[in-house]
């Protein structure tokens, strides 16, 4: 058994005489070593292969049914930011909207549709600024004034922005789930994509044609700057961001630099 197990087993039986503070960071180091475990035997066979020009996808793909059951009891429970309202990176990537947010606020509805919507964030922000909400994630923070589905299926009407922020590398299908997103687009309408960026050097592994990225699960897809060059969609934007270890992140004109890929495209 690993230390960190070990140790987490012995700490469990002292919980009851440990302050309640001590007590909850302690629940939530037993969920996080539980998600581990569970990580581990989704993706036990998992490799990575080209499945679309510019993404590796994880085979053979993992099963939807256990994967949904991770992401409903064991990926939120496990972080101590689960019931975090905001976070300084939603304020950034709510700015970098700016514009865009004011040209569709003029709109009624302005509708907006919060992909993987998580802790919230984004979405106490685009209520505030006049949007109608949907948040679509199989955890519900129950924001206010918004809407809360569980799967794309269940999302009604188009939607003048789509907002989805380290979510699609965590789809099971990247080709339908962004074919979807952007049938879901109004005429006119933006979508606004955050991902981890696969050709980040500490993301990778190998060398010359044997270079892919390094497996981390839960991600299911790995995605470069190429990807979303190939989508329907006119390019507004298209930038690797550097965060440096801070929650607020800079252009960077090489696309090694920047850990994430943000991507703003516009429906005709």
């Amino acid at each position: 058994m690993l230390l960190k197990h070990k140790v987490a087993r012995v700490a469990a039986h002292a919980a009851p005489i440990l302050p309640r503070r001590i007590r909850a960071r302690l629940e939530r180091v037993k969920n996080f070593l539980h998600a581990e475990r569970q990580l581990r035997e989704i993706f036990a066979d998992g490799t990575l292969v080209d499945s679309e020009p510019g993404v590796w996808s994880v085979s053979p793909t993992p099963d939807s049914d256990k994967l949904s059951n991770f992401y409903s009891h064991q990926y939120w429970s496990g972080r101590s930011d689960s019931r975090m309202m905001l976070r300084p990176r939603d304020v950034d990537q709510f700015l970098y909207l700016r514009k865009i947010n004011s040209e569709i606020t003029g709109r009624i509805p302005a509708k907006a549709l919060n992909f993987g919507s998580g802790h919230g964030g984004m979405s106490y922000l685009l209520v505030a600024a006049g949007f109608a909400v949907t948040n679509l994630d199989l955890f519900d923070v129950e924001v206010p004034g918004a809407i809360h589905v569980r799967s794309l299926d269940e999302v009604k009407g188009t939607f003048a922005l789509i907002y989805a922020s380290h979510s699609i590398e965590h789809v099971i299908d990247i080709r339908e789930t962004m074919a979807q997103l952007i049938a879901q687009l109004q005429p006119g309408g933006y979508l606004f994509v955050e991902v981890p960026n696969s050709e980040y050097p500490a993301y990778v592994e190998g060398s010359g044609t044997n270079r892919k990225p390094r497996l981390h699960p839960p991600h299911t897809q790995y995605i470069t700057r190429q990807y979303f060059t190939t989508l329907p969609l006119t390019t507004v934007a298209l930038e690797t961001i550097c965060y440096e270890g801070s929650e607020v992140g800079r252009t960077v004109a090489n696309a090694s630099e920047g850990e994430v890929i943000r991507y703003v495209g516009r429906k005709s």
